[in-house]
C-alpha cells in the first residue's frame, strides 16, 4: 500500500509539474505571438505610429487603417477588440503605452450603450490579457473588475 501511495504521489507530482510547465509555455508563446490583440499591440508598440484605433467590434469592423494610411500618409494600427467596453479600451491603451508604444493620436470608437456602463466589468474577451497577467496594470484591472464572468479569478488576484 505504501508503494502504491509513493508511486501515486510521484506520478501526481510529475503530472502537475508538466501541466504547469505547459501552461507557462503557452502563455509565453501567446505573449510572443500576434494571435490576440494584446500580443499584437506588443509587437506594434515597437513601430513608429501616428495613431491607434481603440474600440469594440464597431471599431474593429468600421475603420480600416490600411485605407486611412493610404489616403493620409499616416501610419496607424487598429487595436480594437470585439466584446469589450470602455474600461477594456483604457486597459489596451495602458498596455500599449506600458510596452513602450508611442503615439500622437488615439481614435476611440464606442457604442452608445457603453456610455451607460456604471461598473468595471470583465467581458467575454478579457482572457486575452492573460499572457500579460504578470503586469501590474493587468492585475489591478482584474482586481477592480466585477468578475461576474470569471468568478474564480477573485480568489487568485
Amino acid at each position: 500500500m505504501q508503494r502504491f501511495l509513493k508511486h501515486s504521489l510521484v506520478f501526481l507530482g510529475v503530472f502537475l509539474i508538466l501541466a504547469n510547465g505547459l501552461s507557462w509555455m503557452s502563455l509565453y508563446f501567446l505573449r510572443k505571438s500576434e494571435f490576440y490583440k494584446p500580443s499584437f499591440a506588443l509587437q506594434k508598440s515597437k513601430e513608429k505610429l501616428d495613431y491607434i484605433v481603440l474600440g469594440s467590434s464597431t471599431g474593429l469592423t468600421t475603420l480600416d487603417t490600411q485605407i486611412i494610411d493610404s489616403i493620409t500618409g499616416f501610419q496607424g494600427v487598429n487595436l480594437s477588440m470585439d466584446d469589450t467596453s470602455m474600461p477594456m479600451h483604457a486597459l489596451m491603451l495602458e498596455h500599449f503605452l506600458a510596452q513602450g508604444g508611442k503615439v500622437s493620436s488615439c481614435v476611440l470608437v464606442f457604442d452608445a450603450g457603453q456610455m451607460n456602463q456604471q461598473s468595471l466589468q470583465t467581458s467575454g474577451n478579457s482572457y486575452r490579457f492573460l499572457p500579460f497577467i504578470q503586469e501590474e496594470y493587468v492585475i489591478e484591472y482584474f482586481k477592480a473588475a466585477d468578475n461576474s464572468l470569471y468568478p474564480d479569478l477573485n480568489g487568485y488576484l
